[in-house]
């Protein structure tokens, strides 16, 4: 194939289309809060709690208060959308005086209409404010100075970074809500992960602003800040590898359509919404089935759970590292702007992102998600018939796909988290992991002067281990095949021995034995261990044949946590000791890692929900999966990280009478090279 520069003029004509004419309806309940909403909020707790700079009340989450799932089914299901919408309401959690306050706001009645204080382990999410102010208490700290002049370094060559420090058997009385500062040294620099000021604990208690920790152990060991520069614009040749211009243009427009939050394409349609915590929220997916004339329920609500990162060095100055980003950090909150043509194709129609700041006010990232159509020369289907005499016979249809986007960057790691719908009724979730990697500053160079204990990463460069690591990232799935009562089936594959009576060679075939799990604890899947094909399936919903209409799990890589199982970090993330959970609904379930995830004792989390044990079949269930990465550093990994990639897929299955795209139509291709063999 010769063309090294070419334009594609796409243009998406898939039969399902007609669907983009349906009208969006006002005040969808699952829309995010809005900046007038939100001051709002502000405005209504102001009257009880008075908040401001002067004041110990701290906005740390505002977020939907999810409205009852029979109100929001029953408002979908109407006519037009003739049934009253569910109230809308705020759920804030906020630190008043030392506590966790949780209100619920009525926007109709303008009041509070709850407020406790939260008893139990854990702290909120952190705000960005107070992030800030931590760091600024440290730069005024007169010992931290001494420290640094003692190392023979420039204080204003300084920045930092603020971690959580975990739980490691504290009873409750014993935690406070404090903060670890990490220092790094730019010196020339503006990769600052990769130079590391190692050796100082400086603890910092945000509720009353203190430094309550501070030593020094002077050790001096720095990676150089030579060879870790990423800036196209401070790279110097020679460059490499070229990448020939690609460009993908639809003169007639996206072929899918935003109403409000409401995204139409294809055969699709679902609402897409912004959260703090938990970034890109799917809401009401359904797809349209020709055979019956309608839209069918997939997808009722999905989203980001929890990132669970643990780091494998126990010394003292990394034990702690053991991150629940989106419970400690907000993988809303620290979603970046995307941009066009790089972050997001041509084409690409984005949204903006609000949250409310720590003393309530509206706070905006412009561009946080984007959602745009994928065509990447994939194959939706294909045959070739050529034993018929005479005859030979191709047909294919190019593969499109709609993504909706958004990047968060917590620290060091940028998450790409995609949701990929497909006209053949499948889902993709999509999870990508680069940025810097978060290293360890070392006396040695080269691999042989390490010993056998001191492995805890990999030489990436002089004086800098890659310290290894997981990432664990957690999706919560409230899927409603065909409806809201599912059960979930183990299929598995067994070896069957061919019987004696048979007439043939063959000694074994497998076949299939399904298993209906009746409860929670019969639901838990640790992927690999066995082969099995794992279906959410509607038991009330069959096709012509009898067969269940389902959606099956299409897995990634079977990654599991290998910490032992009394670790504390482990036991605060015991959600990922199974790749898949299936549990009943709760509306107040929805954080893997608890509602209060910072110091949690891991006593409110999925793993605990689980033991209950409730009887799942013919059930409203949630799914939850977890996509693991153990990432060994290796030195392609610096001085930033190439893209690794994982994800799984929900596809249908026995969900349509046959084929759903065997009528879709190509796309339109002009003004494209054309393929030329060469001799």
């Amino acid at each position: 194939m010769t063309p090294l520069h070419f334009t594609i003029f796409i243009f998406v004509s898939f039969i399902f289309a007609s669907s983009s004419s349906r009208s969006a309806p006002p005040g969808h309940p699952f829309d995010p809060l809005t900046e007038t909403e939100l001051k709002l909020v502000r405005t209504i707790i102001n009257k009880s709690y008075p908040i401001g700079p002067n004041h110990k009340f701290t906005f740390q989450y505002v977020g939907l208060n999810e409205p009852d799932k029979s109100l929001v089914l029953s408002w979908h299901s109407s006519v037009n959308h003739t049934v009253k919408p569910p109230p809308r309401q705020a759920f804030v959690i906020a630190r008043d005086n030392g506590k966790s306050r949780e209100i619920v706001v009525d926007f109709s009645s303008r009041a509070i209409v709850s407020d406790k204080i939260h008893v139990g382990n854990g702290y909120p999410m952190l705000s960005s404010y107070e992030q800030e102010a931590a760091i600024e208490l440290v730069f005024k700290f007169k010992p931290f100075h001494d420290a640094v002049t003692k190392r023979g370094l420039n204080v204003s060559e300084i920045v930092f970074t603020t971690s959580t420090i975990g739980w490691y058997g504290e009873s409750e009385a014993e935690t406070e809500r404090v903060v670890r500062m990490l220092p790094f040294y730019l010196d020339g620099s503006v990769n600052m992960y990769l130079r590391p000021i190692e050796g100082m604990t400086i603890l910092v208690n945000l509720d009353v602003m203190k430094v309550t920790e501070f030593k020094d152990r002077l050790t001096v060991t720095m990676p150089k800040a030579n060879g870790k520069e990423y800036r196209l614009s401070k790279l110097k040749p020679p460059f490499g590898p070229t990448l020939q211009n690609a460009v993908v243009l639809q003169p007639d427009g996206p072929g899918f359509n935003v109403d409000g939050h409401i995204v139409r394409w294809a055969n699709w349609e679902f609402h897409l919404s912004f959260d703090v915590r938990a970034g890109i929220i799917i809401s009401l997916a359904s797809i349209f089935d020709m055979d019956v004339n309608k839209y069918r329920q997939v997808l009722y609500k999905g989203h980001l759970s929890e990132i669970f990162i643990p780091y494998m060095d126990p010394s003292d100055d990394w034990y702690f590292a053991t991150y629940f980003d989106c419970g400690d950090f907000g993988c809303g909150k620290c979603a970046v702007s995307l941009k066009p043509y790089t972050d997001c194709p041509a084409g690409a129609v984005f949204m903006d992102g609000i949250f409310a700041g720590q003393y309530g006010t509206p706070t905006k990232i412009p561009n946080v998600m984007c959602i745009f159509e994928k065509y990447a020369g994939d194959i939706m289907w294909r045959h070739t018939e050529a034993e018929i005499p005479n005859l030979e016979i191709t047909e294919v249809r190019p593969d499109v796909s709609l993504i909706a986007r958004i990047v968060t960057t917590v620290g060091n790691y940028d998450y790409i988290v995609d949701y990929e719908f497909k006209p053949s009724g499948s889902i993709k979730i999509g999870v990508g992991l680069t940025g810097v990697l978060e290293v360890k500053p070392v006396e040695y160079i080269h691999k042989s002067e390490i010993g056998e204990e001191d492995i805890q990463g990999t030489i990436v460069t002089d004086n800098t281990v890659g310290v290894n690591h997981d990432h664990f990232v957690t999706f919560r799935l409230d899927l409603d095949i065909d409806g809201t009562q599912n059960s979930f089936v183990r299929n598995e594959l067994v070896t069957k021995r061919t019987a004696k009576s048979v007439n043939t060679p063959r000694k074994s075939y497998w076949t299939t034995r399904p298993k209906t799990a009746k409860t929670e604890a019969e639901a838990r899947v640790k992927l690999g261990l066995k082969a099995e094909e794992l279906v959410v399936v509607n038991p009330n919903r069959k096709t012509k044949h009898g067969n269940e209409a389902g959606y099956r799990i299409l897995s990634g890589a079977a990654t599991g946590p290998l910490l032992a199982q009394d670790d504390y970090p482990q036991i605060r993330a015991a959600f990922t000791n199974y790749n898949v959970w299936i549990t009943l609904y709760n509306r107040s379930e929805v954080w893997a890692g608890g509602l209060y995830a910072d110091q949690s004792h891991g006593d409110d989390t999925l793993a605990v929900w689980s033991q209950r044990n409730r009887e799942i079949e013919n059930k409203d269930i949630v799914m939850w999966y977890t996509v693991g990465f153990h990432h060994v550093p290796s030195q392609e990994d610096f001085p930033t990280m190439p893209t690794l990639s994982g994800g799984f897929e929900l596809r249908p299955t026995n969900f349509f009478e046959q084929n759903p795209v065997l009528k879709s139509k190509p796309i339109k291709l002009t003004n494209a090279e054309k393929c030329i063999p060469k001799n």
